[in-house]
């Protein structure tokens, strides 16, 4: 740590060729320190150097391959780099773990990966499978699960997801979304005031909303 401070203090005294000297000795003692990583890839990325922070990120995820944050990072970087193919290779990884917990996360970042890229209904089969593995106890899961459903054009299964959920908010919003994108903008109204009623400071109700009534 102390070696990484002094990286730090010589990246913001403007050396940056000592700052590097120092992140590099630093990293081949402790590729996996949190602190270390999350300091030289932000170093390295400010140098010009992506390919660096994924060599960065990459040592740190072989270190401590449990770590979502290393994994997300390093899928992060990947994408943005133009290689989305092995950014899912790196995230799919993540969901062969035994931890269930662990297994969950990565499906679920797996499924952020696939909207970013526009794919919604590989979105979808990947949330459903966080679902599968986790149940319909955690609310939010089961929303994002129902929304890309409705994204994928599975209006059917999202209707059916939403009519067990616990949250009202969440499933007026989804059998609003769906009533929306059916070309029933009056009843999608509806149900997105209902939500708003409920939960008057969700921005999504609200712009739904207001994208209903403009086509009512």
């Amino acid at each position: 740590r102390s070696t990484a401070m002094r990286a730090v203090f010589a990246k913001e005294n403007g050396d940056a060729e000592e700052a590097e000297r120092r992140f590099d000795a630093c990293l081949e003692r402790h590729p996996g320190d949190f602190l270390v990583v999350k300091e030289a890839v932000e170093f390295f990325g400010q140098r010009g150097r992506p390919e660096r922070s994924v060599e960065i990120l990459r040592a740190a995820l072989a270190e401590w391959p449990t770590a979502a944050l290393f994994r997300r990072a390093l899928a992060e970087r990947l994408r943005e780099r133009g290689e989305p193919a092995e950014a899912e290779r790196t995230l799919r990884e993540g969901t062969e773990m035994e931890n269930p917990v662990l297994a969950v996360e990565s499906w679920i970042d797996l499924g952020n990966h696939f909207h970013l890229l526009g794919e919604h209904a590989a979105a979808a089969d990947a949330l459903g499978r966080a679902v599968a593995i986790a149940g319909k106890q955690d609310p939010q899961l089961v929303f994002d699960y129902a929304d890309a459903l409705v994204m994928a054009g599975r209006y059917e299964e999202a209707l059916e997801l939403a009519r067990g959920m616990a949250v009202s908010p969440h499933r007026d919003l989804v059998e609003g979304r769906v009533a929306l994108q059916q070309g029933r903008p009056a009843e999608a109204l509806e149900h997105f005031g209902s939500a708003l009623r409920l939960w008057p400071d969700n921005h999504v109700a609200r712009y739904y909303a207001a994208l209903a009534a403009e086509r009512s």
